[in-house]
């Protein structure tokens, strides 16, 4: 599995990183409506210069702040991945 992530970190974004601790995984049934998915959060220490590649279009830096107070909305249950994290 880590190897999984750090390479498509390295593929899709061009980002150098190392594995922190992996944080839980994710596979409630109903998290997407599409489908069941399955989710591994790992906590990620990475440059901070990130380039997209592959089929990565963009990215977009967004505060930890502004998904606590939702002012950032993000899909399925990715807040609650972010927030996860940083326990």
């Amino acid at each position: 599995m880590k190897t999984a992530v750090l390479r498509e970190l390295k593929e899709k974004l061009n980002l150098d990183s190392e594995i922190e601790k992996q944080v839980w995984i994710y596979d409630n049934p109903s998290r997407d409506i599409r489908w069941y998915t399955i989710s591994v959060a790992s906590k990620i220490k990475a440059s901070l210069a990130p380039k997209t590649l592959d089929d990565a279009r963009s990215y977009k830096w967004i505060k930890i702040k502004d998904i606590e107070n939702w002012k950032v909305k993000l899909t399925f249950d990715h807040k609650q991945i972010v927030l996860d994290n940083l326990k």
